[in-house]
């Protein structure tokens, strides 16, 4: 018994213990609760204003979720603190409460770096004027209410008020940069009526501007300029509503006058006769898309585009001397003795006050230096105020000093994107679900927080040079009027443009075929993509049969010799190199290079042993033996400094490389390609062009649903249901129990034989097959990969013109997008101003209002 009553006696003591905590607790609670909140409110504008401005600049889902948790937790704790101020009050004796509403004003009109998180916030400015209508009498009645009591401190009330006028006008600073953004944004909600007056708006500025800003980019080009970033970034300013209307497709194409598109057309020969244009085009874009981020989800952007130097200085001093001044005023009022009450105020809430001001008058300072260091536009007015402040030039020591720091806050160097392109590959995202199939993986991929198959590769110079030379190459022919870049049936027009520039006319056949068989013309565009993205795929193992396709390569990196060490077996597989056998035979090709040195191959792909021995110029020898079934393939790489690099591969098994020379890029590597498989690397390019843009276009509409809709959703859904069903029926039954990866996959379906997909039912891997087989009839493979890469570079085109602005508005919150960029590529060429478009109804196109 006396066990018994031990027992409940340590019962009892024990819960009592755990009612005095949770007593505790809810004290606590009670006693803090207002001013935790108040601390809370502080520190997520403390996380917008120093994490927003970064999200231009680097494709970061954490940083999303971060920045997108703290933009709608704090209106909505700045709202509830006051609601609860209105009611409750402070507390017993808390004469600090009516002090913190006026800083709930301040922190509802958010942060220089971040007015809106999407364009639809833009688009919700009529609700946050309906809040600054409700809020501000909510705050004013609060304050009035607590003022009441006789026990109030007078000496609180000046600083109060100083703060209540510094942080209504911030509020109401932030709906109007809300409205400015919303009323360019017609995908928005916006009527019929603000959709017709945005285009007239836009006709009008290109009917006055065009010819302005296209001048403008001629002197700079001629002036041997296309590196100087501070006058490409006042071209840009200057040309910031052409390029903001062009982005939000409200710009008409049958708007200009014929002199603005001669004006265009010898804008582009003078493009052409630059050797710095890649530079200068790409960072043109670059600038202009920074400007309308800031333009759109800043304050950076409305207030300097919308006001005048003066006003912008006076606006910024004005809210420091304001500030200020409330942080001296309570200093006094503190000092002056103890709270009419006659009770010491509280530690916690005095700290928390001064965190309040102290904490409002450097974030109004850093937001000088952020304008400069986040955004172009406080660089642009910087080094353009002697032009457009006359009282400026009878200053120039400061207007110096100040061009001096704002070019060290906003170095030339420092880009305004990611400057990355992701990478998707709707077969290695089959065959990831396909390896975690747990439960637990599912219930993360259903939620949406499962890691992607999608990874980032930088673009590369050569991208660059490509993408800006073809659309040079055409805007300066007459190809531009035949171009159907609308929204029309994409139909592979560059693709058939390719063709017909094929000098032998077998290969042009093979072409013919080639774009006969993947029915170019007809397909649905986002069927198009998926058919050719698994073409580029199996054209690959071609050129690429010892290296793992599952790496993404950047272009640089698929120009290294390192990476052309690959069998010459594959590589003469479209019968340029004759001798071959498949069955037991002992193929040997002998080939001589520039040198008179010998290059020999002997292979077999059942059971032989093919041996390849390649001595390059200095005499040194490269010797392969590869069996395909059930050999041991080894390669035997010597370079030019006589180190050996040796490679030994099974088909289906694990690989292994020795590089006794890590340095492999003095070595003559030309052996592994023909002669028409490129002496400067300009094919290499290709291929690691074409490979990239594969994935990219894939990523852009599997994964962000560009350009899809209905019909495109179906196809990727229905592209993806028959690569799982293939992993699923086929890859299991062959690899026996090896390792499934993409390189695997893709042989797999090149080497099934064609009565296999006769009897089974795989549409477009049946498809892909026979275009990638007649692909390889065509025996240069510099025209080879033209082919594919024109198919990949008018479906990059199409897309960035096509899939709206929407599109391209979000996705400069997150990194920014390459698409993106070649939109304003073609704007900067003029491309769909020189397209031949349908005849207006009026007889002379132009401003509308004249």
């Amino acid at each position: 018994m006396r066990a018994l009553r031990e027992l409940e006696d340590v019962g009892v003591h024990q819960s009592t213990q755990r009612s005095s905590v949770v007593s505790r607790a809810q004290q606590f609670i009670n006693e803090r609760e207002l001013q935790c909140m108040v601390m809370a409110s502080f520190s997520l504008q403390v996380l917008l204003f120093f994490l927003s401005g970064f999200r231009k600049r680097y494709s970061s889902r954490a940083l999303s979720v971060v920045l997108w948790l703290a933009y709608l937790s704090a209106d909505s704790l700045a709202v509830y603190i006051l609601g609860r101020l209105t009611l409750r009050g402070g507390g017993g004796g808390n004469r600090f409460a009516l002090f913190w509403v006026p800083f709930l004003l301040l922190h509802l009109g958010g942060q220089e770096t971040m007015t809106a998180f999407s364009m639809e916030d833009n688009a919700l400015w009529k609700r946050h004027l309906l809040s600054l209508a409700t809020q501000v009498p909510m705050a004013i009645y609060a304050v009035g209410k607590q003022l009441q009591g006789d026990d109030v401190d007078r000496r609180l009330v000046a600083p109060m008020v100083l703060v209540f006028v510094s942080g209504t006008p911030k509020y109401a600073e932030r709906i109007w940069a809300l409205r400015r953004a919303g009323s360019v944004a017609p995908g928005t909600g916006a009527s019929n009526s603000s959709s017709s007056n945005l285009v007239a708006r836009a006709s009008s500025d290109a009917f006055w501007n065009t010819q302005a800003y296209y001048s403008q980019l001629c002197i700079v080009v001629s002036e041997k300029q296309e590196r100087n970033s501070e006058l490409i970034l006042h071209v840009a300013a200057e040309g910031f509503k052409l390029s903001l209307y062009f982005l939000m497709d409200m710009t008409p194409s049958i708007c200009l006058f014929p002199a603005d598109i001669d004006g265009i057309k010898q804008a582009v020969n003078v493009f052409k006769s630059s050797e710095n244009i890649v530079h200068m085009a790409y960072k043109l874009a670059e600038i202009n898309l920074s400007l309308i981020y800031d333009y759109l989800y800043t304050k950076f952007g409305t207030r300097h585009f919308h006001m005048v130097p003066f006003c912008i200085a006076f606006r910024q001093i004005l809210a420091l001397v304001l500030i200020s001044g409330a942080l001296g005023l309570f200093a006094t009022a503190i000092a002056g003795g103890p709270n009419p009450n006659g009770l010491d105020d509280d530690g916690a809430d005095v700290i928390i006050c001064y965190v309040l001001l102290v904490g409002a008058i450097i974030l109004e300072t850093c937001s000088i230096f952020m304008s400069f260091i986040f955004s172009s536009w406080a660089y642009n007015t910087t080094f353009s105020l002697p032009l457009n402040c006359p009282m400026c030039q009878s200053f120039p020591g400061t207007v110096a000093a100040m061009v001096r720091i704002a070019r060290n806050l906003h170095p030339e160097s420092r880009g305004e994107w990611s400057a990355s392109m992701a990478q998707y590959s709707i077969i290695r995202d089959c065959i990831k679900e396909k390896q975690e199939s747990g439960l637990l993986r599912r219930t993360m991929r259903w939620v949406g927080i499962d890691q992607r198959a999608v990874n980032h590769v930088g673009v590369s110079p050569v991208m660059k040079k490509l993408v800006l030379g073809k659309l040079l190459e055409i805007a300066a022919t007459p190809r531009v009027q035949e171009w159907d870049i609308g929204v029309g049936k994409f139909s592979g027009q560059w693709a058939n443009w390719a063709v017909e520039a094929m000098q032998d006319r077998h290969q042009q056949s093979a072409a013919r075929q080639v774009l006969q068989v993947s029915n170019i013309k007809g397909l649905e565009f986002v069927s198009s993509a998926l058919l050719w993205h698994i073409v580029t795929d199996i054209s690959l193992l071609a050129v690429a049969a010892h290296d793992d396709v599952d790496d993404v390569h950047s272009v640089n990196s698929i120009q290294d010799p390192e990476e052309h060490l690959q069998g010459v077996s594959s590589l003469h597989e479209n019968g340029n190199v004759g001798g071959s056998s498949d069955h037991g035979g002992s193929p040997q090709h002998d080939h001589e290079n520039g040198d008179g040195n010998s290059i020999q191959e002997v292979r077999s792909d059942h059971g032989g042993s093919p041996q390849q021995d390649h001595e390059n110029g200095d005499g040194n020898s490269i010797q392969e033996v590869r069996s395909d079934h059930g050999g041991s393939p080894q390669h035997d790489h010597e370079n030019g400094d006589g180190n050996s690099i040796q490679e030994v591969h099974l088909d289906g098994s694990s690989s292994h490389h020795d590089h006794e020379n890590a340095n492999v890029d003095g070595g003559d590597s030309s052996f592994c390609h023909g002669k028409d498989e490129d002496d400067d690397g300009s094919i290499s390019a290709l291929r690691g062009a074409a490979r990239e843009l594969s994935d990219y276009i894939m990523y852009l509409v599997a994964d962000c649903g560009a350009m899809a809709g209905s019909e495109g959703h179906y196809a990727v859904i229905k592209g993806k249901r028959e690569m799982s069903n293939w992993l699923l029926e086929q890859t299991t039954t062959t690899t026996t129990g090896a390792a499934c990866d993409r390189r695997t996959v893709l042989e797999e379906i090149r080497d099934k034989p064609s009565s296999f997909f006769h009897e089974d039912y795989y549409p477009v891997l049946d498809r892909a097959r026979r275009v990638a087989s007649d692909l390889l009839r065509i025996a240069e493979a510099g025209e080879r990969w033209k082919l594919i890469a024109a198919v990949w570079l008018e479906m990059l085109c199409y897309i960035a013109y096509n899939c709206g602005a929407a599109f391209h508005a979000k996705h400069l919150t997150t990194g920014g997008e390459f698409v993106t960029h070649v939109k304003m590529i073609l704007f900067m060429l003029g491309v769909p101003f020189l397209r031949d478009v349908k005849e207006p109804l009026l007889s002379k196109a132009g401003d509308i209002y004249s």
